[in-house]
């Protein structure tokens, strides 16, 4: 889905851009996106941060929420793709 890199083109000077949104990329950025976004997941982001979790808060959480193979967007929640210490840093803006 977001696999290729973008280019960023400002007055015929284009450079590759690295980041998706200010994430590392696309995936990460849409995984982030539908916690946020929807709200059962939201809740259910809160409710899991609510008390002490592991390091690895991202994969216990849809590992509580049940959440496995791919969300609607086509982005797997547990992608080779996905910036893992950085979708755990935003869990932890639930606590």
């Amino acid at each position: 889905m977001g696999g290729g890199l973008l280019m960023k083109c400002e007055y015929n000077d284009c450079k590759e851009q690295t980041t998706y949104n200010g994430w590392k990329n696309y995936e990460t950025w849409n995984v982030a996106l539908w916690i946020d976004n929807d709200e059962k997941l939201n809740r259910l982001a809160v409710r899991y941060m609510s008390t002490p979790r592991p390091r690895e808060a991202y994969w216990g959480f849809t590992e509580f929420a049940k959440l496995e193979g791919l969300i609607p967007d086509g982005v797997e929640w547990h992608g080779q793709d996905l910036d893992y210490a950085e979708l755990d840093e935003t869990m932890r803006r639930y606590a």
